[in-house]
């Protein structure tokens, strides 16, 4: 590819990234699939002549040979996982819809490879498909913790939406309607806890006020509820995911600089975590030099 990210316009990124999710999910889940249907089906092709007593030099060679069938278009479809564009343009909304199905691809990847293990003594790489989610996740920057935010993330705006369908029902209070949707709108966006905090008790106090009403409108005022919650739990999932990040970015440079120092330098004996606590305020940016500030004084 000639043309590098700075290239691109918005609308050719984005059909760039649908073609990415086409060719490392949507075309090759098919072909695992296809793929795994054949391994089940000559496991119950052996199952059926080993019942019936069938020349076993003659089963043994056809499974030789299927085998190196089923290795060969099973090498085909590793190596279109491996190729896809520049990683670095991936984003969130591309990489989602493989974390969905990962369980189920991890499935499909263990039975193959169970398969060739038996079959041709080929060692076997257990949980493949979330070993390159991971490594995908890992090279565009993206954790896992920001692909759960946008999944309850897109379903406060579908909730969103309900609420909008009922805006024009004279039997429901537009008020109410109007304000739980500015609520939802802003937990959408939300990306500080304390932001939802004040979402999800604003809502509980509209919900105070209607809670003898066993009305659609009270139902959907409870599903947002849940969502708010769901997005509250989900940041500070990530709020601790990002902690450790933090941390052990931190450590690595001090130990770095540590490392650097001559061998009987007294800055050699300062414990980095207890260097790690006097640096909460300090800015990122600033993190070497103030280390090596601290370990030289």
């Amino acid at each position: 590819m000639n043309k590098t990210i700075n290239d691109l316009n918005d609308s050719q990124v984005s059909r760039l990234l649908r073609q990415i999710k086409d060719i490392t999910f949507d075309e090759l889940y098919d072909e695992m699939r296809s793929l795994k249907s054949k391994v089940l089906g000559l496991l119950k092709d052996y199952s059926q002549s080993l019942s019936q007593k069938e020349n076993a030099r003659q089963l043994n060679k056809q499974i030789k040979a299927d085998a190196q069938v089923i290795n060969e278009e099973y090498s085909v479809i590793l190596d279109k996982f491996n190729q896809s564009v520049d990683i670095s343009i991936m984003s969130i909304d591309s990489v989602a819809p493989l974390q969905k199905q990962e369980k189920e691809m991890n499935n499909m990847f263990n039975l193959i490879e169970e398969f060739l293990e038996k079959f041709t003594g080929k060692k076997p790489q257990q949980n493949l498909f979330t070993s390159y989610l991971s490594d995908r996740l890992s090279r565009s920057g993206i954790s896992r913790a920001d692909i759960s935010v946008l999944d309850v993330n897109q379903r406060i705006e579908f909730i969103k939406s309900q609420l909008q369908e009922n805006l024009q029902n004279k039997k429901y209070s537009q008020i109410i309607i109007l304000e739980t949707m500015e609520q939802l709108e802003q937990a959408s966006r939300a990306e500080k806890i304390d932001n939802i905090k004040s979402i999800i008790t604003r809502i509980e106090s509209t919900m105070k006020n209607l809670e003898d009403d066993t009305s659609e409108l009270y139902q959907l005022l409870t599903k947002a509820l849940e969502q708010c919650r769901e997005k509250e739990e989900e940041l500070v999932n990530r709020s601790i995911v990002e902690d450790k990040d933090l941390k052990r970015k931190f450590f690595d440079i001090a130990l770095q600089i540590k490392s650097d120092l001559p061998k009987d330098h007294q800055g050699r004996k300062v414990l980095v975590s207890m260097l790690f606590e006097e640096a909460q305020d300090i800015p990122e940016k600033d993190w070497y030099q103030w280390i090596t500030n601290k370990l030289n004084n």
